[in-house]
């Protein structure tokens, strides 16, 4: 009998931080600052790179350090907090941007 080994999801942090810095190299050297939209988006999309690598590395962490296993749980959380708060301010920024387009002019 073979034992596949579990599978990892290095390969798809990789592409997500390839598409992360790739993002960044094209806002970094384009013409005028970038919006708010495009800054909030890829802080959300590093933060979930983050929560991914630490909740990759949970089950090892006990037996590696015991003791720590709690610590790394709370980083996970604490990261995918950050990520959903980044997420909500995009729909908040979102929200504005349109009230304010269909909004009548005012004299």
């Amino acid at each position: 009998m073979t034992v596949t080994p579990d599978l990892t999801p290095l390969p798809t942090v990789a592409d997500r931080a390839d598409a992360v810095a790739t993002d960044l190299r094209r806002l970094a050297t384009s013409d005028g600052a970038p919006s708010t939209r495009e800054l909030v988006d890829l802080a959300a999309a590093t933060a979930a790179i983050t929560v991914t690598l630490l909740e990759t590395a949970l089950p090892a962490v006990d037996e590696d350090e015991p003791g720590t296993g709690e610590a790394f749980e709370r980083a996970a959380e604490l990261g995918d907090d950050a990520r959903r708060h980044l997420v909500t301010a995009f729909h908040l920024i979102a929200g504005v941007h349109g009230i304010v387009s269909v909004r009548p002019p005012t004299t």
